[in-house]
């Protein structure tokens, strides 16, 4: 919110500050996804100083929670429409939620992966304080790895785009 204030004090500065004595109009509105661009001009021809106002400060930030909250929760891009059309919100296209998509996945398994390793060099830490290690200087370590996923039962043959998977270390 900090981040529109500036932007809106930066608008209304600008008519005490042109030195044509113009000020800043409303000129158009640009949306691209969620994302929405307000575009102003200043009034005198002669001034030419255009501004834009948006509420985020990287329009990509916005769509990318979208994406990554239509993941967590096993929707796709149809959910995520339909639920924003009930609020009479428009919603990002198919192109641009499959794209971010694909972003917000790598993002996801690249994190999973470092935690992942990080647990294991934590386990292998344990393991070696612990003396569990083999004759060939392999490392005992005991792994207990479960996971799900949603499915409907009347037979359409849905699986949910997203899960969850536990490992537990003993």
């Amino acid at each position: 919110m900090t981040h529109v204030i500036k932007q809106a004090k930066a608008l209304e500065a600008h008519k005490y500050n042109c030195s044509f004595g113009g000020k800043l109009i409303f000129q158009k509105i640009i949306r691209c996804g969620l994302h929405v661009v307000f575009h102003y001009v200043c009034s005198n021809v002669l001034c030419r100083v255009k501004a834009t106002v948006s509420y985020d400060t990287e329009k990509k930030t916005l769509i990318q929670l979208a994406v990554l909250g239509a993941l967590a929760t096993g929707s796709g891009f149809s959910q995520e429409e339909e639920k924003f059309s009930v609020m009479n919100v428009q919603y990002m296209s198919k192109e641009k939620f499959a794209c971010s998509e694909k972003i917000a996945s790598g993002i996801v398994d690249n994190c999973a992966q470092e935690r992942m390793l990080e647990a294991t060099n934590e386990e292998k830490t344990l393991a070696q304080i612990r003396g569990d290690v083999d004759v060939d200087g392999f490392y005992c370590i005991t792994v207990i790895v479960d996971g799900g996923w949603c499915k409907r039962s009347y037979g359409h043959g849905y699986n949910a785009s997203s899960g969850v998977s536990v490992s537990m270390y003993m």
